[in-house]
């Protein structure tokens, strides 16, 4: 049995007791967790992400198979300011390879046999868009809104074969919304984010079998924070964010699966080069997700078999290019 799970990965900010000069700071850097851009301007960013996620499936505390899959994406994201406080602009993403290695475990029936798959291709692009509310007056916080939607293209392929190919489409709409609050200091600053991101039904097609899983819609809760130190041309940020998932119902074929909510945790550290505080900064971020133990069930003609998803977790390596031109 394999099954395909859809565990969120997404930018952490961390805490810490650290202080920072309390004297206000006003110059303004691509670095920035709030960058305000000039008026008719474009802002860029172009990023490399290496991503490992992993987890194991047991009934009954007896492991029946782990998985592993490791992404290779490159993203572009392009959005233009024809005044400081709004921008509307486009990002796609391309998975440059992704491969799902399957080791099935004694309780599979094929204890000590793989499994590989491969996917790669264009993703759906989005239609991003932000709004300044506030800029920084005192210790009031500067402000923003962000969005982006992005529409189902294509369904989502893959393969059930050994060897087989996918695609890098997501199968269903997507609609994301974030509030952004930030403080900057004489040498740092804060930040604080509450994000929704609506998944419509998705539509997966496994080209093995010509079956065709439907996932139900679901959206995701986002609480994150960070802080960041700032010198002239470095900064280095951390931060903590928690990922709130619902339950999620699919349906494959006869059999109804139902994978239980849970709170999963990302911790990141971003060192940042302000090549062109205003032109071009570079940048490095390590990210760690954890994943809690949570349940995941199966239904065929009335007949139950419950499993749980244990040691679940990844590592993502991003680096990029922020530019304004």
């Amino acid at each position: 049995m394999k099954k395909y799970f859809l565990i969120p990965l997404s930018l952490a900010c961390v805490s810490s007791a650290w202080a920072f000069n309390s004297s206000l700071k006003e110059q303004n850097s691509l670095s920035d967790f709030i960058f305000i851009p000039k008026e008719k301007t474009f802002v860029g960013q172009s990023e490399l992400v290496l991503r490992k996620s992993e987890y194991d499936l047991d009934t009954q505390r007896r492991a029946i198979y782990s998985s592993t899959k490791n992404d290779t994406i490159f993203k572009e994201t392009l959005e233009y300011f024809y005044a400081p406080r709004i921008g509307l602009g486009m990002s796609f993403d391309y998975l440059l390879s992704s491969e799902t290695e399957i080791t099935y475990a004694e309780m599979s029936g094929q204890a000590g046999q793989t499994s590989k798959t491969k996917a790669s291709g264009l993703g759906d692009p989005a239609i991003t868009g932000s709004y300044l509310l506030r800029k920084q007056t005192g210790n009031i916080p500067t402000i923003k809104i962000q969005g982006a939607l992005s529409p189902k293209l294509a369904k989502n392929e893959h393969s059930s074969l050994n060897g087989g190919d996918g695609n890098a489409h997501r199968g269903g709409h997507l609609l994301n919304a974030n509030a952004l609050l930030s403080t900057k200091y004489a040498d740092g600053q804060w930040r604080a984010n509450l994000g929704l991101t609506y998944f419509g039904e998705q539509k997966r097609k496994d080209t093995y079998t010509l079956n065709t899983e439907t996932v139900d819609s679901q959206i995701l809760v986002n609480l994150g924070g960070g802080f960041q130190w700032d010198w002239t041309q470095w900064s280095l940020g951390v931060g903590l964010d928690l990922i709130f998932a619902p339950e999620k119902k699919s349906t494959l074929s006869r059999t109804e699966s139902t994978e239980s909510g849970y709170l999963q945790k990302a911790l990141s550290v971003k060192p940042q080069w302000n090549i062109l505080p205003q032109k071009l900064t570079a940048y490095f971020e390590y990210q760690t997700i954890s994943t809690p133990e949570h349940e995941y069930t199966e239904r065929t003609s009335g007949v139950q078999s419950d499993y749980e998803i244990v040691e679940a977790g990844g590592k993502i390596y991003s680096m990029g290019l922020i530019y304004q031109f």
